[in-house]
Order: structure tokens, then sequence, then C-alpha cells
């Protein structure tokens, strides 16, 4: 499964938006996890101002000295899991979200350590976990709701329940691209709502002056 997700993620080649300066970059660690190939998630600390107690990815919000939204990404799981530069081999990249606060957010596919041992961060990240990708692609686990508020238009978010861990919006979204583009892999619920712009569509499109087109 790493090898097929690795072959097919080295000949997509997404676009990047290089108009906006509010940039964030998540790493999505893969490994073989007790003989399953797993990645790895963290649930952030319910100290942290934003986001607190959500699942995510090892990533943070891009700095002033950072050399790439690579870098960024590579950077954050240093600080966050401990993971180190020569640890990470980048498989691939996914496209660019805009998330509901107008950040324009960078997806980047490692392949990990099989033996990685993470030494979490306290002040930032709660608690490490790994899922096999396995229990993504089981119909029975994937959620949908409809939420219609304050936006122009409707909109969908993706959950998944696993032993506690509620992993759900932008995150959920990212891993059911990867399994898309990595294995193929047709999800039972459309990936966007139809009457609202293409998630790929409106982060490519966004402009930090023009009005937010954002998504969840």
């Amino acid at each position: 499964m790493l090898e097929q997700i690795e072959g097919r993620l080295r000949e997509h080649n997404p676009p990047t938006n290089e108009f906006v300066s509010n940039k964030a970059s998540v790493l999505i660690p893969l490994n073989l996890h007790l003989g399953e190939t797993c990645l790895l998630l963290t649930r952030r600390s319910t100290r942290l101002r934003s986001f607190s107690g959500h699942v995510s990815f090892p990533g943070g919000k891009r700095d002033k000295d950072d050399k790439s939204d690579y870098y960024t990404s590579v950077r954050e799981s240093q600080e966050e899991v401990g993971l180190e530069q020569e640890q990470i081999h980048f498989v691939g990249k996914l496209e660019q979200m805009l998330s509901p606060h107008g950040c324009l957010v960078s997806p980047f596919v490692a392949r990990i350590p099989n033996l990685f041992e993470p030494r979490i961060n306290e002040a930032e990240i709660e608690s490490c976990f790994w899922v096999p990708l396995s229990f993504f692609l089981d119909p029975a686990q994937h959620q949908l709701r409809q939420h219609h508020d304050k936006r122009p238009y409707p909109h969908f978010t993706h959950h998944f329940q696993f032993e506690g861990y509620h992993i759900w919006g932008m995150t959920a979204l990212m891993i059911i691209r990867l399994l898309e583009l990595g294995l193929g892999h047709q999800s039972i619920h459309p990936l966007h709502h139809p009457q609202a712009p293409h998630w790929i569509v409106a982060a490519q499109n966004h402009r930090e002056t023009s009005i937010n087109p954002s998504f969840a």
C-alpha cells in the first residue's frame, strides 16, 4: 500500500497559489505500524487558543524565516512530535486547502521510520496516535454532515470517530484526498458541496483582499 501511494503521488503535481501570505503547512506521516500502513495524527493541547483539542497532522503557520512551505511542515513536525529532518522521506503533496479563517494550508505526504517514537511537545500537543489506512477505507466509518450557517452557500464536513478521537474538517478531507490520489479510492460521500465553490478552485483563486470563499 505504501509503495502504491508513493508511486501515484510521484506523478501528482498540483498547482500552488503564490499570492497569499497567510499560510500554513502540515506533514502527513505514513509508516508501517504493527504491520499495517498507518497515519500519525495528533490531538492539540486544550491550552492552546486556536483549535484547542482538535485532531490534526503535525504542522502550523509559516514563519517569515521559513525557506518554503515544505520547510514549514518539517520544522513544525520536529517541534511538535520530535521528527527530525533526516527521518522524513518526502513522498508528494496534495492540493492546497483554504481554512475557514482564510489561511492557505499546504499538505505534504511523507514516509517516516516504522519504529518512530514521538517526542511530544506538551505545550502544543496532548497526544499522538496511529490510525490504519484500512480504517478510513471502511465506508461505515465515514460520516458526512451538511451545514447551513452564515456563509453564502451550504457546505459539508467529513467525520471519522477512532477510539475516542474525532477526526473531521480539513484533516478528514486531507485523508480522503490522500486515499483518492494514492490508492484510487472513491469515497461514498462527495468531497465538496455541489452548490459551493470547488475546494481546490477556491484555494487557488483566493486572494487576501477578496471575500473569503472558505470551507470546512
